[in-house]
């Protein structure tokens, strides 16, 4: 366990002073960034490794050789040496072990790690940022293999990755994965654009990619790591910025609410006129054909909602109350 933490917080500090060194100005410290970084993914990747099975010798996982010895009438496979698995085999390695991380985005910055290490780097400023940049969704990945929040771990240097287009892209795309398979209460909810309430980033998630009930869906923020607690207050928001220019408009126009009501079963600006339904916890009107018995004269969703039995329009109501 000691070995896997270490890994892990060292992974973890090579990350952040690599990408710290990515973001200077001063061209002398890409060598730097490029030692840093590449050194930070493949000790992450080697936690990775580990955390397969965490409860095996961590020595024999990681090392570049293994053989077999004999224990009595039991065969274990014990390391070889000191030696641990390298960059050529460790993408092998993780695929044998059932991770699938694509270790050729990282193929450029190894080849201009080894310049440096062994000679020197002709590269340009801009190609080693590229090739650096190039691997960070390599770094995500890694984390969701190790069921850790970057955002939580990296702080300022995942805010800094997050910013290149390439990965923002890759995370924005998994983000509304994610949300994909939720059934949602109301099309409004399922077309509205998901923006965190902390940071206002797009990269919100679920959780659980395999939920499809909208009120099981457990909510966070990739960019910030913030938990979307008050789900209600999120779906509220959603809600009043897809129908709050419409409700504005109708309330100067004509004095009439809607096209977004309270709803009576959550007490939430969520019950969305044309859909008969509440956005926000799924709460319908029952039974009810939104017409007059009377006249055929449609039914104000507001009395409706007062009063979900009512079959009359405010005339015939008012005739009827006179008749008794």
């Amino acid at each position: 366990m000691r070995l896997m933490s270490a890994l892990f917080e060292n992974a973890v500090a090579s990350i952040r002073m690599g990408i710290e060194d990515y973001q200077s100005q001063d061209a002398f410290r890409d060598i730097s960034a490029v030692r840093n970084y590449y050194a930070g993914v493949l000790l992450l990747a080697k936690e990775a490794l580990v955390q397969c099975f965490p409860e095996e010798d961590p020595d024999v996982i990681l090392a570049a050789k293994v053989r077999p010895v004999a224990k009595g009438e039991r065969l274990v496979m014990e390391a070889e040496g000191t030696a641990t698995v390298d960059f050529a085999n460790i993408g092998r390695r993780l695929k044998d072990f059932g991770v699938h991380i694509d270790v050729g985005r990282l193929e450029e910055l190894r080849r201009i790690r080894n310049d440096i290490e062994h000679k020197y780097s002709t590269a340009k400023p801009k190609v080693i940022k590229r090739a650096i940049a190039k691997g960070f969704p390599v770094i995500a990945e890694l984390f969701r293999v190790l069921n850790k929040g970057p955002a939580i771990n990296l702080e300022e240097a995942w805010t800094a990755m997050l910013a290149t287009t390439e990965l923002y892209e890759a995370e924005l795309a998994r983000a509304r994965a994610t949300l994909a398979p939720i059934h949602w209460h109301s099309r409004v909810i399922g077309r509205a654009k998901f923006e965190c309430p902390e940071c206002s980033s797009e990269l919100v998630i679920q959780e659980d990619p395999s939920n499809t009930s909208q009120d099981d869906a457990h909510l966070a923020c990739e960019a910030c790591g913030t938990m979307i607690l008050e789900t209600a207050t999120f779906f509220e928001t959603l809600v009043d910025q897809e129908l709050g220019a419409e409700c504005y408009i109708r309330a100067k126009e004509t004095g009439e609410d809607g096209p977004v009501f309270g709803c009576p079963s959550c007490n939430r600006a969520t019950f969305i006129e044309d859909e008969w339904t509440c956005a926000n916890c799924g709460y319908g009107l029952p039974d009810v054909t939104g017409r007059c018995e009377v006249c055929g004269t449609n039914i104000p969703v507001s009395d409706l909602l007062a009063d979900p039995d009512r079959l009359l329009c405010s005339y015939h109501e008012y005739l009827a109350q006179k008749d008794d």
